[in-house]
């Protein structure tokens, strides 16, 4: 079974917000 890393994920998940908190502030 592949090994998902959680830390990556939730990076991308957390980048996501990020950009569209920054877009939604700006």
């Amino acid at each position: 079974m592949a090994q998902i890393d959680e830390r990556s994920v939730w990076e991308k998940i957390a980048d996501q917000l990020r950009s569209r908190s920054m877009w939604m502030l700006h």
